[in-house]
């Protein structure tokens, strides 16, 4: 049935068997409990056992199934993701951290702008976060590559998010400058990538960190430093 419609690895090849790289496609019906068979579709299609299942992501982009085989993730753990804005008395009334894990565990809506990158398997410890994403065709510039507003929405987030986790309740920040070193170029078939945001200095005032962008192999794609202003949040606001 689905076997003949496979895109494997995004550059169209058909597959009549399982796929030759851990990225691959599959037609996805939004209607009603449409999510659930195309998952068995897959697994059966693939001979994949619960347990092996369980090291596959399911992430929906436009009107397909893209399946990344990463290890930890579980098919019970796949939720819709809400984005929207936390009203700033919340906010202030959380340490950093826990507002920053609240948001990767879906407590607290994630912000729009992560709507464009799709991030997912997120941690955050004190003056760390790491997150994932998968570049594609919809984040190309006018020179066929992925723009350079796709990593610096990765790097300024992840950086941002460590300075907020360092932060105790009641403390903000905003980003004063950051600058960003693009090694190594991406594309719709770079697959998975890793950013990994770590602080080096949090002050009373001041903040500055570092962030990293990695691919599936380790290799550096773009990296980046940051220095945040530091403040109290008004009450009342």
């Amino acid at each position: 049935m689905m076997r003949k419609k496979l895109i494997g690895n995004r550059r169209g090849r058909l597959f009549g068997s399982r796929p030759k790289s851990d990225l691959l496609a599959v037609p996805f019906n939004f209607s009603e409990g449409g999510f659930q068979p195309s998952l068995i579709a897959v697994y059966g299609l693939y001979g994949l056992e619960d347990s092996q299942a369980r090291h596959w992501r399911f992430v929906v982009l436009h009107n397909m199934i893209t399946v990344i085989q990463i290890r930890g993730y579980s098919m019970d753990d796949k939720t819709a993701v809400e984005y929207g804005v936390t009203p700033t008395h919340v906010m202030a009334s959380m340490s950093g951290l826990d507002f920053v894990r609240a948001i990767f565990d879906g407590k607290l809506p994630a912000p729009p702008i992560m709507q464009n990158v799709e991030p997912f398997d997120s941690t955050a410890e004190p003056g760390h976060v790491v997150f994932h994403s998968v570049p594609g065709f919809r984040h190309y510039n006018p020179i066929g590559s992925v723009h350079g507003g796709y990593a610096a929405i990765l790097l300024d987030s992840a950086m941002g998010l460590a300075v907020h986790t360092a932060l105790p309740a009641g403390s903000g920040y905003t980003t004063l400058e950051f600058k960003i070193s693009f090694i190594k170029g991406m594309t719709q078939d770079t697959g998975p990538v890793r950013s990994e945001g770590k602080t080096l200095s949090v002050g009373r005032r001041a903040a500055t960190a570092e962030a990293r962008i990695t691919d599936a192999k380790g290799r550096l794609l773009a990296h980046a430093t940051t220095t945040c202003l530091v403040f109290e949040i008004p009450k009342g606001t």
